[in-house]
This record gives structure tokens, C-alpha cells and sequence, in this order.
């Protein structure tokens, strides 16, 4: 049998507590956090760019991460939406497929 180490409520608070401390932290290092969004944006990462977007067009709820219900996270959101389609790229080949000749 397992014993409890912490009542509930004290595991409530640390976690409420925590969660300050983390939005603290984001707050202190918006700059840097932007930044590194955006670098990563450059790199071609979508995740990043939709991040980035998310917060510029302020659709990220802070008080989502106050409560202490289950939540859906932005992360989670993200990554059911479907994957970006560059248009100027060209279709990928089909596996087997013969290459197209190439252009001199």
C-alpha cells in the first residue's frame, strides 16, 4: 500500500505556486522567448510560427493556465491542426514513381 506524502490541498497549492512562478518567469524573459520564436520561425519550424502568431493576435489565454481544471493546451491545439502546404513548393513524388528529367 502506498503512502500519501502530501495531503491534497498542499499539492494544490505547490502546483498553483509553480504555475506563478512559471508565468513569472515568461513574463521576465518575454523578450528572449520572442525572439527565439522568431529565429525559429526563420528556420521553417510551423510550430514556432504558429506560436508566434497566437500570441501576437493574443488568442493564448493567460488565465487557461490558472485554472485547475483538465485543460487543452496551446501545444495540443497546434498539433491537431493540419500540417502546412507551401504552395510554390512542388508535389512530392510518389514513391517509385520515375523522377522527372532534369533541366540542362
Amino acid at each position: 500500500m502506498a503512502l500519501r506524502t502530501h495531503a491534497p490541498a498542499a499539492k494544490k497549492r505547490k502546483a498553483l505556486r509553480l504555475i506563478k512562478e512559471a508565468f513569472k518567469t515568461v513574463e521576465n524573459n518575454a523578450s528572449g522567448i520572442t525572439e527565439a520564436l522568431l529565429k525559429s520561425t526563420k528556420e521553417g519550424k510551423v510550430m514556432s510560427a504558429k506560436l508566434l502568431v497566437e500570441l501576437a493576435e493574443g488568442d493564448v489565454d493567460v488565465e487557461d493556465g490558472m485554472t485547475t481544471g483538465p485543460l487543452r493546451s496551446l501545444a495540443l491545439r497546434l498539433a491537431a491542426a493540419p500540417p502546412y502546404k507551401d504552395p510554390a513548393e512542388p508535389p512530392a513524388a510518389k514513391p517509385g514513381a520515375p523522377s522527372p528529367p532534369l533541366s540542362s
